[in-house]
This record gives C-alpha cells, sequence and structure tokens, in this order.
C-alpha cells in the first residue's frame, strides 16, 4: 500500500479554487451591473444581442416616432345575394404596412368568416346570411414604419 503524501495539497486546493471561481465569476459579474452603472450614451447597438429589444422596451416617444404617415384604405365587395360567400381583401399602399383592420357587413345578421392582417393588407371573409343582397365592407390602417 502506498503512503499518502500532502506536499501536492496546496497545488490541489489552488486548482479546485481557481476552477469554481472561474465557472462563477462571469455569473457574478453579469448581476453586478445595472442600468445605473452605465453612462447615458454608452450603450450601442453592437452592444445588445439582436432580437433582444422590444416596442415595450421603447419609450412612448420612440415608439410614436417609428409609424408616420397614417392612412386609412377601404375595399368593398359588390352586392352579395343571401346565402352567397366572399372575401375582400383592402391594400396598403407601396411603402406602407398594415397595422390592422376590421371587416364588416352592411347588416349586423350577416357572418364574418374569417379576417386576417398580412404585412401590407387586410382580408375578410363573410356570408350572407340575411334576406337581402348585402355588402361585405374591409378596413385596413397603414402607416410609413421606420
Amino acid at each position: 500500500m502506498k503512503n499518502f503524501s500532502l506536499r501536492g495539497l496546496p497545488a490541489l486546493l489552488v486548482l479546485a479554487v481557481t476552477l469554481v471561481l472561474g465557472a462563477t465569476s462571469g455569473a457574478v459579474a453579469g448581476g453586478l451591473i445595472t442600468s445605473a452603472q452605465i453612462k447615458d450614451g454608452n450603450v450601442r447597438s453592437v452592444d445588445i444581442k439582436d432580437g433582444t429589444v422590444g416596442l415595450a422596451d421603447l419609450s412612448q416617444n420612440i415608439r410614436t416616432g417609428l409609424l408616420h404617415g397614417f392612412e386609412v384604405r377601404v375595399a368593398s365587395s359588390g352586392a352579395i345575394d343571401p346565402g352567397g360567400t366572399t372575401s375582400v381583401r383592402a391594400d396598403c399602399p407601396d411603402g406602407k404596412v398594415a397595422l390592422g383592420g376590421s371587416v364588416d357587413w352592411g347588416t349586423e345578421d350577416a357572418d364574418v368568416t374569417t379576417s386576417y392582417r398580412g404585412s401590407t393588407y387586410f382580408v375578410g371573409r363573410g356570408r350572407n346570411t340575411v334576406g337581402g343582397a348585402d355588402t361585405l365592407v374591409v378596413v385596413v390602417t397603414c402607416a410609413t414604419m421606420e
């Protein structure tokens, strides 16, 4: 049986402490830096990971400045006979994006079956469930986004 030597123990302890500190120091340093410690104007775009800043992180003034040139566009079907279905698409002009929209019949009793927004348009589909001819109207709100 071999005798255990204490001569290598200090080096082993130094190695163990170094490994523990090396594994945890990044997490500790990351937790110690706060926004109060960062001087105004010192964080640049290259310092921020892509996809980590959303609209909710921006001030109202910045969000308002990103969108401008609002415009509302309206499209409608012709007269749709009772029981008939139709699809209407309202498009934004070139260079503008669709923010949202609405779909409605001239009569409240008719059914809107589908509505959805594309990047530059809004679509509505419906079925005329009333006793007479009716018109499906689609409205899209557009804006220029910087």
